[in-house]
């Protein structure tokens, strides 16, 4: 789990791509569909307050532009789910 501890602005990296799947119960998700991109949590003035690596595969939370306020520090931004060995593919 990959979870915010500061408020801020969603941004991706420039690699990132994402794509939109079902996962092992059914529910809609978002997964990352590239190697070695990143998340950053932007201030007001556009400097990071923090960054995460989503490593392949890993189900995203937020969106890109999405605001997190102070009241959602705890937020859940990404999930990596170990046990799994992902396999995707864009049609």
């Amino acid at each position: 789990e990959m979870k915010n501890k500061r408020a801020g602005s969603v941004e991706f990296s420039d690699n990132y791509d994402s794509a939109e799947t079902i996962d092992e119960t059914g529910t809609k998700v978002t997964r990352c569909m590239v190697r070695h991109a990143k998340l950053f949590i932007l201030d007001k003035d556009g400097n990071e307050n923090a960054t995460f690596n989503i490593p392949y595969g890993s189900t995203i939370f937020v969106e890109e532009g999405e605001n997190i306020s102070s009241s959602d520090l705890a937020k859940l931004i990404a999930e990596i789910r170990s046990s799994l060995e992902p396999i995707f593919s864009k049609f």
